[in-house]
Formats: structure tokens, C-alpha cells, sequence
């Protein structure tokens, strides 16, 4: 669907399970992250966050995402910019910052 920060993907998915609750989520959003290793080399890649209306229904930035998933099931094309708009909202939510926090409280 395009980029949410820099280097960030937000994908729309079906048939996604969200690996806390094995639910459907409704989208998943690849952001950067990198590790430094023992001997200092720095290694990057992508971690796929996804959005799981039962697990991150309480997420500010996630809530508006689910209400429009629920209320149209789909992309709707004359309100792509809207969903844009909230999915930029959400993907702020959970930058690099964020990951390692929902992936320890998925534990």
C-alpha cells in the first residue's frame, strides 16, 4: 500500500494469523531493524508487526484501523486517503521503538 516512515511497508493481508492469539489480522506493516553482533558488525533487516483486532484493539493508533476494516471489510477506493491517514497513525505507534515491546508482551 506504500510506506509509513522510512524503509517501513504496510501491507494488507488475508490469512494472516497473529502469532499472540492465532486470530486474523486485517494488516501487517515490515519495519527496519538492526542488531549489533559479539564482534560489532551491525546486521539489519525487517520484522513484520502485525495488526490483530483482538490483541490491539486497545491501541490508540490501532483502534481507527480496525473500526475501518470493520465497517467496510476491504480497501475501499474513494477512501484510500483515509486509511492512508490511519495507517500512518498506527505505524507511528509501533516503530522500531515499539517492536521489541509488543513482542515481549506477546510472550
Amino acid at each position: 500500500m506504500g510506506h509509513g516512515g522510512p524503509g517501513w511497508e504496510v501491507d494488507l493481508v488475508t490469512g494472516l494469523r497473529c502469532h499472540r492469539c492465532t486470530g486474523e489480522v486485517v494488516c501487517a506493516v515490515r519495519v527496519p531493524h538492526s542488531f549489533l553482533r559479539a564482534d560489532g558488525t551491525e546486521v539489519g533487516g525487517t520484522r513484520l508487526v502485525a495488526l490483530c483486532p483482538d490483541c490491539d484493539r486497545g491501541r490508540a493508533g490501532a483502534a481507527p484501523v480496525i473500526a475501518y476494516f470493520r465497517a467496510h471489510g476491504q480497501v475501499i477506493a474513494d477512501r484510500v486517503e483515509e486509511l492512508a491517514g490511519l495507517l500512518r497513525e498506527w505505524v507511528a505507534d509501533v516503530g522500531p521503538a515499539r517492536v521489541g515491546e509488543l513482542e515481549h508482551s506477546a510472550r
